[in-house]
């Protein structure tokens, strides 16, 4: 199952990794001046997992999520590098919180099915990636997870019997 995130984006976004430094530097002034700010904390934490370290990101995309609650962007954020970090069954809470936040969002109904087929609860993620294909039926990765999961779910059947 997969999952492309914004991080990836956010590379195309600023050309190499090392012009990451500024946008980096930048907003950690800004979290010198106001450390309860969680868009800075969201958009470091987004500039620390796109240069690989995400374990620093995750400090600091719990931190936005925590400083600002109606932040379904951070939620998103957290939940994809915690997938990325190999911790799919910790990814699920906040990618239920943003997709409780974001109710349009294919992408965050993909990320949630991806971390819940990776935690074992296939029909879960099955119905997840359904609903991210109705909210974009052009969600080309949503449909190659729905037909992943209903390969697996067949699979599953057979063994059972």
């Amino acid at each position: 199952f997969s999952s492309r995130r914004r991080h990836t984006r956010f590379r195309n976004v600023t050309g190499v990794q090392t012009c990451a430094l500024p946008i980096f530097d930048a907003f950690g002034e800004v979290l010198r001046l106001q450390p309860e700010s969680g868009a800075a904390h969201r958009h470091i934490g987004a500039v620390l997992a796109s240069t690989g370290r995400r374990a620093d990101a995750i400090g600091h995309l719990a931190r936005a999520a925590a400083l600002a609650p109606d932040d379904g962007q951070a939620r998103l954020d957290l939940g994809s590098v915690l997938i990325e970090s190999g911790r799919p069954a910790d990814a699920v809470a906040p990618l239920r919180e943003a997709a409780r936040l974001l109710p349009a969002s294919s992408e965050v109904r993909n990320s949630l099915g991806v971390a819940l087929a990776a935690s074992g609860r296939e029909a879960d993620a099955a119905s997840q990636f359904a609903e991210a294909l109705r909210l974009d039926p052009r969600n080309a990765e949503a449909r190659q997870n729905l037909d992943r999961a209903a390969r697996a779910g067949r699979r599953g059947a057979g063994t059972r019997r």
